[in-house]
């Protein structure tokens, strides 16, 4: 079994929680929501928008981490390119040494 570790921190200052999933885990939109350190609505807009696909079981959802880390890694990887186009932006105004 393959496994990955989320860690995110809590509401305590001194306090940092590492949580470690399987790969093929199934998370609740509320675990979903602070792997990612959204809200419980920001992430239920995610799932209504299909930005994250979800499983419904009954009446609940359920979020693939594989989704999740995917989605993730996407964010990631836009706020990397928007920043480096900024930085030559500003650079090019002389704005940037």
């Amino acid at each position: 079994m393959s496994l990955t570790a989320l860690s995110y921190p809590v509401l305590t200052p001194d306090t940092l929680v590492i949580d470690m999933f399987p790969v093929s885990s199934e998370l609740t939109p509320r675990q979903a929501a602070e792997v990612l350190c959204v809200s419980d609505a920001y992430m239920e807009k995610l799932l209504e928008s299909g930005e994250i696909p979800f499983r419904g079981v009954g009446g609940s959802r359920l979020v693939p981490l594989s989704n999740l880390l995917e989605y993730d890694k996407e964010k990631v990887q836009l706020r990397r390119e928007v920043l480096k186009k900024l930085a030559q932006e500003s650079q090019e105004m002389g704005l940037y040494d």
